[in-house]
């Protein structure tokens, strides 16, 4: 016997470009100018702040652009990005809050002395301590500052081998 049949082939492909100019481009901007803050002085608590507040806000507007997509039962690959694209910049933030801390009070956190003696200071050792905060402030300033120099090879290293994974994940 002899069967007809149809063959039907579906070829199915999605527009990468459309993604890449409207999700990908602009939260990969955002995550590499929220690390713009590592090379602003470390002094400069009101950009920092406002550069790191903005870019988590900014970043949060644009992972409200998946919304518009269907809604699936599993997690997307856009998914994926923006998640990590918000933590990268959630990061930033919360290094600059460690850096000031460190900057602020990372060489004056030490233990108080025990002893009575402390407490029988004559003004000589009143000038040697108000030399010894001097120099472990410097101390700080020296810490957040080699903080922030990491971060500069931390962050894009990090972002770079996501890419990478991610990519070599979703795209074979």
């Amino acid at each position: 016997k002899t069967f007809t049949s149809v063959e039907i082939q579906l070829h199915l492909s999605r527009r990468l470009a459309y993604h890449l100019l409207q999700m990908y481009i602009p939260s990969t901007s955002i995550v590499i100018m929220s690390w713009v803050s590592f090379w602003i002085d470390i002094a400069a608590v009101p950009a920092r702040v406002c550069l790191g507040v903005t870019t988590v806000l900014t970043m949060t507007a644009q992972s409200g652009r998946t919304l518009a997509m269907p809604e699936v039962s599993y997690v997307r690959a856009i998914d994926v990005w923006i998640v990590v694209c918000q933590l990268f910049v959630f990061s930033a933030l919360i290094e600059y809050a460690a850096v000031n801390f460190v900057f602020r009070f990372g060489g004056l956190v030490q233990r108080k002395p025990s002893s009575t003696k402390a407490q029988e200071q004559n003004a000589d050792d009143v000038a040697v301590k108000m030399q010894q905060l001097k120099n472990t402030g410097d101390k700080g300033k020296r810490k957040a500052q080699a903080i922030d120099n990491a971060c500069r090879v931390i962050f894009p290293t990090s972002f770079i081998v996501f890419n990478l994974v991610y990519w070599a994940v979703y795209l074979l």
